[in-house]
């Protein structure tokens, strides 16, 4: 399946992509959203995913052979670029939009092999993966690792504790 995903949306209106939001900063939570897709495209799944424009900070390395992660040109919004890629993709048999602003882009988007999916019912449906090995693995830690920092104190943190101070 081929979902076309709002990003903006998807990341203030996720409770997880909106906390790492408001402790890392937006092109954290995108890292972590594209992280997260790209651990689930192993089932054969493809997305795109769409930001406003202005989201110039995207972090290299995100996309993937299953990922693909385009900006809405300058004064464009990830709505209008949607509504481009939907229309680029009319061979496509079945494309599901991820948005909470269907309200906004369904009056535009055209019927038929286009659905529509909320950021909740996406979450629960494709990412849902990650929580149940949360709770099978009580330190969220996987392969042994303990898990990343989540924000500059953090890091900060624990650069503090690690580092190598010989001149005391």
């Amino acid at each position: 399946m081929k979902w076309i995903i709002d990003g903006n949306n998807l990341i203030h209106a996720d409770p997880e992509l909106s906390q790492r939001m408001g402790e890392s900063g937006f092109s954290a939570a995108v890292q972590l959203l594209c992280h997260e897709l790209n651990r689930v495209a192993a089932r054969g799944d493809h997305f795109v995913l769409c930001l406003d424009s202005g989201a110039d900070t995207i972090p290299p390395g995100t996309s993937g052979p299953q990922l693909e992660v385009h900006v809405a040109d300058h004064g464009s919004t990830a709505d209008d670029l949607i509504l481009l890629l939907i229309q680029r993709e009319e061979s496509q048999k079945h494309i599901e939009v991820v948005t909470n602003d269907f309200k906004d882009i369904g009056k535009r988007m055209p019927g038929g092999h286009v659905q529509h999916c909320t950021c909740s019912s996406f979450r629960q449906r494709t990412l849902s993966t990650k929580s149940s090995k949360k709770s099978a693995n009580p330190g969220g830690q996987s392969g042994g690792k303990p898990a990343p920092p989540r924000s500059k104190k953090q890091i900060d943190y624990w650069l503090d504790q690690f580092s190598d101070e010989e001149g005391s």
